[in-house]
């Protein structure tokens, strides 16, 4: 590896990007979670709901957003900011997307809402009422937030920083859409690109990302022993002081600034699909279904949509089964030895810690050789979207198991039910709505991955994240922004099948 030219600087520029992007997105994260936690009633909700609803947008569909917004020439941000007299006498720009800059500061505004989920729950437990006793003693905001806020919330900006750190180095999309127009590479596109030339140098690929497997490895050791035994960090929540304290708009400013950048560049892709072509004008008149009708048209866009169906309702009934026993294995009433609970919590969790893209290589090595072979098959895609969704599937079961009470089973086993009938009469009608929580969304996410697709897809075996590569590449803007359109709606829909199911499973439920 040793001899590729440049390498090391593509594994600085790797690390930076890591870096900064988590930090970018630690920063505004905690900036929201500390807005939402502040607010109360229907602000409250939608403030939190904000930068969960924006993870139903797929990564590439924002890097593609941002793209049709502030490409150097056409860009309908650069456009509109050549307006201002301080640009007027520009012919392109004043912003390049396609540098190393932006590249940073997309990646860390696409990993905002990781970081809003690992600390809201932290500054939403503690409540105002420590900072209202400093403030009460003559502390000023600045000393409260340095010397009350950010150190009972450090466990959880720590740990949300390391999962970003993994992330943001690891991270595919951006630089592969936005930094190959410059040549600016990261150990994910120089080992992506040592995949694309015949021979494939599967070895190569492998030693250029493996600095990524050993920060995930590093990562996930990391998660158990920075949270350890959660009760040091749960405080007491004074709800009297939450109702009683006034609370000022000015907090929902953060999290309509991340509206903003999630809703602009998806509102770009929207223009780009219903206009004739990309011209950086904005022309509502011109509007056209044209360029759906002709996406629709394409068989190219059919084998896709069928090959990501397949795969994915395949990928569904392994991963939902396999992750709710490990679910249960790990619950603390489980009767499972503590050394196979670390096991199972470490494999399961572990390709959180590591990117997709990284597992994609790791698939297309293991599973291209005797005596499985799977390359040019869907066996292949199935078993990277299982990898891939493990920890998702997972994480939603054992919420849901955790919120069931295991009175219930005990009663069953005392009467003399035997484990598994206990499991399929009491265990499993209990948590369906944690099951068909992760059975819908798991297949929402991998109807829109990109990362691993890209490395274990074949010729005959194309799926929409890859078509989006492939039209990204050939140039075919509008087919891009149709495909990418229609994402988000595949993406939204599912969402909303989700939650309308678990309504009415949780409503039998309660009726029953």
């Amino acid at each position: 590896m040793r001899d590729l030219p440049g390498i090391g600087a593509v594994a600085w520029r790797t690390f930076i990007l890591g870096l900064v992007s988590a930090a970018i997105a630690i920063g505004f994260g905690t900036a929201a979670a500390w807005s939402a936690a502040g607010l109360s009633g229907r602000k409250r909700n939608i403030a939190v709901a904000v930068p969960l609803i924006s993870l139903l947008v797929p990564p590439p569909v924002l890097v593609i957003g941002w793209l049709f917004l502030f490409a150097p020439r056409v860009g309908y941000g650069n456009q509109l900011l050549r307006q201002l007299p301080w640009w007027d006498h520009l012919e392109s720009g004043p912003i390049n997307v396609y540098t190393t800059f932006w590249i940073v500061v997309i990646t860390g505004l696409m990993l905002i809402p990781f970081a809003f989920m690992f600390v809201y729950n932290s500054v939403s437990a503690m409540g105002p009422s420590y900072e209202a006793a400093a403030a009460m003693s003559g502390a000023r905001p600045m000393r409260v937030l340095c010397t009350i806020t950010i150190p009972m919330l450090r466990p959880s900006i720590v740990y949300g920083f390391a999962i970003c750190l993994v992330l943001g180095s690891g991270q595919f999309t951006a630089p592969l859409l936005l930094g190959r127009q410059s040549d600016i590479d990261t150990l994910t596109t120089v080992g992506f690109a040592s995949t694309q030339n015949f021979p494939i140098q599967y070895g190569l690929a492998s030693a250029i990302v493996s600095p990524l497997i050993i920060l995930g490895l590093l990562m996930v050791l990391f998660q158990r022993r920075a949270i350890g035994n959660t009760e040091r960090f749960v405080i007491s929540r004074d709800e009297s002081a939450t109702t009683a304290r006034k609370v000022s708009n000015l907090r929902l400013v953060p999290i309509l600034l991340y509206l903003a950048c999630v809703a602009l560049p998806v509102l770009a892709v929207t223009h780009v699909a219903f206009s004739p072509f990309w011209s950086g004008e904005f022309k509502f008149e011109s509007y056209t279904t044209g360029n759906i009708s002709s996406l629709l048209a394409n068989d190219r866009f059919w084998q896709a949509l069928q090959t990501s169906t397949i795969v994915s309702v395949a990928a569904v009934v392994i991963v939902v089964p396999l992750t709710f026993f490990a679910a249960m294995a790990t619950l603390p009433s489980s009767r499972a030895p503590k050394v196979l609970k670390t096991v199972i919590d470490f494999a399961v969790n572990l390709p959180l810690g590591v990117p997709a893209l990284v597992f994609g290589f790791g698939i297309l090595f293991a599973y291209t050789q005797a005596p499985f072979n799977l390359y040019g098959t869907i066996g292949i895609i199935v078993v990277a979207y299982v990898t891939v969704m493990l920890p998702f599937s997972m994480r939603i079961q054992l919420t849901a198991l955790s919120n069931t009470s295991d009175e219930y089973r005990q009663a069953s086993l005392v009467a003399g039910a035997s484990p598994l009938r206990t499991l399929w009469k009491i265990v499993v009608p209990l948590a369906k709505v944690g099951i068909l929580s992760a059975a819908l969304l798991t297949f929402t996410l991998m109807m829109h991955e990109f990362s691993a697709s890209l490395i274990v897809r074949s010729t005959n075996t194309q799926v929409l994240g890859a078509l989006l590569a492939d039209y990204y590449g050939e140039g075919s803007y509008q087919n891009l922004a149709a495909l990418s359109l229609l994402l988000v709606v595949i993406t939204v829909a599912g969402a909303l099948v989700t939650g309308l199911a678990v309504m009415v499973v949780g409503g039998w439920r309660r009726r029953s």
